[in-house]
């Protein structure tokens, strides 16, 4: 039996313009061929071969039944936060530590809604 895994992702937003400035300055987003635009209304976010890819796509209001919070990998919660909320996000939880030998923590909403976590290794 093959073990399942998250291959693909798709994040609903409400403005396609406002989704990539967000995105680029939170997680780097904006190298040439990382948003590839499909059509007026998805956006796939590839972050190369071995990676997980992104969809980003439009709707009119983002559902208020997303419950899945993708944690993304960084090295610094309060800076990336910072970014966060200098970009229209904002955030719901700052930084904490999970576990001495986990790490640390945070939580934000971007601009439409949607929940995210971010995570950083333990300092040694």
């Amino acid at each position: 039996m093959t073990k399942s895994y998250a291959d693909h992702l798709e994040i609903p937003v409400t403005d396609m313009e406002k989704a990539k400035k967000f995105y680029s300055k939170v997680f780097g987003w904006n190298e040439k061929g990382v948003m590839q635009q499909w059509d007026e209304n998805y956006i796939l976010v590839n972050l190369g071969e071995g990676r997980s890819s992104f969809g980003l796509y439009m709707v009119d209001k983002v559902p208020s039944e997303n419950k899945v919070i993708v944690t993304m990998r960084v090295d610094d919660i309060e800076t990336k936060l910072r970014e966060v909320e200098s970009s229209g996000g904002e955030t719901t939880k700052e930084k904490y530590e999970i576990a001495p030998e986990v790490g640390f923590a945070g939580n934000f909403k971007d601009p439409f809604g949607n929940v995210w976590g971010f995570h950083s290794p333990p300092t040694i």
